[in-house]
């Protein structure tokens, strides 16, 4: 039965390989954006997506422990399990996530002077760690959501978060904020954005795991 079985696994497969080929299309287009402000501005950038590699780690890792563990209570049709451990996992993320932020706030000064030693780019990175590690949190809510869906068997629901968070959310926030406010505004827009599109991706996940209990 080997079509059945490839057909079985291209409907998660698919749809997850899209999910993780947006998140590049986006930091594209977003890099285009602050490209218009100049090298320096590029440079902030940068640093400052390094920044959040450091913050997300813990968030990946989950999303790599999870599906596991939700494919086998979703196989035992534990779903009041499956709620509680993601319930769980989204409040863990949201406390780490803010200790984080806190974290690079404290040490701003030093480490903008570690990092960048001139004197523009290191005021767009001081902005950028004062502002757009508060909006982590949702991000990791919506990334953790993303691979939760996957392995509950909703791929095209974890697609629709990702396209709403990248493109619905993310990059018109961006864009809006940096027309507005400059680099401020476009890290607040950064803010703005990952903000709504985690309490979408929640509302999405919420419907979605609905639907699943009444199947």
């Amino acid at each position: 039965e080997i079509r059945p079985a490839l057909a079985s696994v291209a409907t998660i497969s698919l749809p997850a390989m899209l999910s993780q080929l947006m998140p590049g299309m986006a930091a594209l287009l977003a890099t285009r954006i602050v490209a218009s402000f100049g090298a320096t501005a590029i440079a902030a950038w940068a640093l400052g997506t390094r920044l959040e590699t450091f913050s997300i780690v813990i968030i990946l890792a989950l999303t790599m422990s999870m599906p596991p563990m939700l494919g086998r209570m979703l196989g035992a049709r534990d779903l009041t399990q499956v709620h509680k451990l993601i319930w769980l996992a989204v409040r863990f993320i949201l406390v780490l996530q803010a200790v984080i932020a806190l974290f690079w706030l404290l040490i701003r000064p030093l480490m903008v002077g570690l990092v960048s030693p001139e004197a523009a780019t290191a005021s767009y990175l001081s902005s950028y760690m004062l502002i757009v590690p508060i909006s982590y949190s949702m991000l990791g809510v919506c990334i953790l959501l993303v691979s939760s869906c996957n392995a509950l068997g909703m791929p095209l629901r974890a697609v629709m978060i990702s396209m709403i968070r990248l493109f619905a959310c993310y990059l018109p926030c961006v864009a809006t904020g940096a027309w507005l406010g400059g680099m401020t505004g476009l890290y607040l827009g950064v803010l703005c954005g990952n903000s709504i599109a985690g309490l979408l991706a929640w509302l999405l996940y919420r419907r979605g795991f609905a639907r699943l209990k009444r199947d």
